[in-house]
């Protein structure tokens, strides 16, 4: 799923925030070491990285998490990481470059994933509930010739955007 969301290959900051929200998987983590690899840069955990590509993922991701120090990528609270995910893909959603409907299912998930009480979530941990009520909106007027689609997207879009304003620092 993440190829339809990121630019490839992933730089160590965004493979990072996705590691530390549970959503990095070997082809993409082993695809950012070789795009860094390619750009000339080595390291010693690079290369262990790069050669351990048959080791349980577990193993993987210690290395990973090296690297990452190696290169400076700031550590991430899983909150700062979801957030991070988030202004990311919310930016490309209004860009066009994703389906903006996606990217809020899949950010919604996120949120339900690490909030601390789910069942009561409704997008509260990425502070998306109101993007979420607009999602909600749209989806109950596609193929409903009583509700305006046009309007309720309008309506997404500016709730996204009031989002990234609050949440992207200036």
């Amino acid at each position: 799923m993440l190829e339809t969301f990121f630019k490839h290959p992933l730089d160590l900051k965004d493979a990072y925030a996705l590691h530390i929200v549970g959503r990095l998987d070997r082809g993409y983590l082993m695809e950012t070491v070789n795009f860094v690899l390619n750009n000339g840069t080595f390291t010693e955990s690079l290369n262990a990285l790069f050669f351990g590509e048959d080791l349980p993922y577990e193993e993987l991701t210690p290395l990973f998490e090296k690297v990452c120090r190696e290169f400076d990528v700031t550590p991430f609270s899983q909150k700062d990481a979801a957030f991070h995910i988030a202004r990311i893909l919310f930016a490309r959603g209004i860009a066009g470059e994703v389906r903006l409907e996606k990217v809020v299912k899949y950010l919604y998930n996120i949120s339900f994933q690490l909030s601390p009480s789910p069942e009561e979530d409704m997008g509260k941990y990425l502070d998306i509930e109101r993007i979420y009520g607009a999602h909600v909106l749209l989806d109950d007027t596609i193929g409903n010739r009583f509700l305006n689609e046009a309007a309720a997207y309008a309506q997404l879009r500016k709730t996204v955007v009031a989002w990234l304003e609050k949440h992207t620092a200036k």
